[in-house]
């Protein structure tokens, strides 16, 4: 009886052990010693080596919004969308929140100098909403033309396109002309290309000739090397440009190297809600040393570098390995990099509304809306139109005033060596007192004056 009862409770056993087996899918002490020793953030490794399979991602998200255990096939995607020759539309193609728009590369099969020139919203193809799904083509099905509906806003009537999807070069960067302005264009921080490409650019632009903007609106990122090699292209030799740090400190820093090849004035820079990655660190940098100012909308807020781990199942580990800081531990990891000019979204898509607005800012005794508060879009564009057109009546006053749309009237705010944060105080203060909504609109020194003579009056 006891050998009976023995032999049973040994099958029971047994059968418990085969069926905890079956649940559970530990991750392994292979990817959780990778977690815990690479991710900037070293989270400790018993609670990372608990953790099953399927929950690994669920950990990771909670570290940060990029690292990721990827499929095979997940990998393979991404290395896909990397490629140069595609087979496509010709478009640069970025998405939030179900919507898309995009940007048709200038010797793509979707551009028209007449019809699509500049960012649009992308509402349907072949009257299917748009997804990564509709926008992509299999090389292997027959070639044949796709419509597309897109919008320049959400209110705008849509037009419609037949394009033939063809073999295309995936640029890099495209130099654009918008009268007297030159616009150098980034989509992508590509490794071994873009910087030499905006190099020799700048070896013949002759900034007596006009003007010089850098649009890196559409730019989701790229290599960080890359980034700081066209970041150096603005820095004078040695200058610091970033640090990359974890929780344990500081891992790597590097340095401006030579040559200079713009160094009259800072550069205006234009970026958006799609902004992201290295462009958001080359706007950072720059701001930081006084060599840029930055225009457009506050950008995605991802200032952290990755690494890719393979694993033993052809899966692939992506971890957030530091974060980015310029040489002022200035970092944008969750908040962006905020504009010194604010727009809102329709303004920043239009390519030629911020060219006429850099350059109007440009120009002696013109201010410009800096921040607001308490105003609708008219009473914005009102006072941004009053800006742009008409130089303001105290022209004593150097930096900032305070708008009163009612009576159409200007109060002085702040002295010409305050900064930003300081006139929007000053803003508000005086817009409590008098009961009235605020406009900050300044003079913007670093667009008129050199880098090295720092904020002052300017006549």
């Amino acid at each position: 009886m006891y050998f009976k009862a023995l032999i049973i409770g040994a099958i029971l056993g047994m059968c418990a052990i085969h069926a905890q087996s079956e649940n559970e899918n530990p991750i392994g002490s292979n990817i959780a010693d990778l977690i815990a020793r690479h991710h900037y953030r070293h989270p400790n490794l018993q609670d990372v080596i608990r953790l099953q399979l399927d929950e690994i991602n669920d950990f990771l998200a909670s570290l940060d919004p990029y690292s990721k255990l990827l499929t095979e096939e997940e990998y393979s995607r991404s290395r896909q969308q990397k490629r140069t020759v595609l087979l496509g539309l010709g478009l640069q193609v970025l998405g939030r929140d179900g919507v898309h728009i995009g940007i048709p590369f200038r010797d793509g099969p979707a551009f028209s100098p007449d019809e699509f020139d500049d960012a649009r919203f992308l509402l349907r193809i072949d009257g299917q909403p748009v997804t990564r799904a509709t926008l992509a083509v299999d090389p292997l099905e027959s070639i044949k033309p796709v419509r597309i509906d897109v919008a320049k806003d959400f209110l705008d009537s849509f037009s419609s396109r037949f394009i033939t999807p063809a073999y295309y070069m995936r640029p890099s960067v495209e130099f654009l002309t918008f009268d007297a302005t030159r616009v150098i264009r980034i989509y992508e921080f590509r490794k071994n290309d873009t910087a030499e490409q905006v190099r020799d650019f700048l070896t013949e632009f002759n900034p007596k000739r006009g003007d010089l903007i850098l649009d890196l609106r559409f730019c989701p990122g790229g290599s960080l090397l890359e980034a700081l090699d066209v970041v150096s292209l603005f820095l004078p030799e040695d200058a610091p440009m970033i640090t990359l740090e974890d929780s344990n400190g500081v891992i790597d820093s590097y340095s401006a190297v030579p040559p200079l090849h713009l160094k009259d004035r800072p550069i205006p820079i234009l970026v958006s809600r799609y902004t992201a990655s290295s462009a958001e660190v080359a706007a950072l940098v720059l701001r930081g040393h006084d060599r840029a100012a930055i225009i457009g909308e506050p950008t995605k807020g991802k200032c952290l570098t990755q690494r890719n781990f393979e694993i033993s199942d052809d899966s692939t580990l992506r971890l957030s390995v530091a974060e980015v800081f310029n040489h002022k531990h200035s970092s944008c990891q969750g908040a962006g990099v905020a504009p010194d000019y604010v727009f809102n979204e329709l303004e920043t898509l239009d390519t030629r509304y911020l060219v006429r607005s850099v350059s109007r800012i440009r120009e002696g005794n013109r201010y410009f809306v800096c921040q607001s508060n308490g105003f609708d879009d008219e009473d914005v564009a009102h006072a941004r139109l009053l800006t742009m057109q008409y130089a303001l009546p105290e022209k004593k006053l150097k930096y900032s005033l305070l708008y009163e749309p009612v009576k159409k009237k200007w109060h002085p705010c702040t002295g010409p060596e305050d900064t930003m944060q300081k006139a929007t105080l000053s803003a508000e203060n005086l817009s409590s007192q008098l009961g009235i909504p605020y406009l900050v609109v300044m003079k913007p020194w670093f667009l008129v004056n050199d880098a090295t003579t720092g904020p002052g009056p300017s006549d």
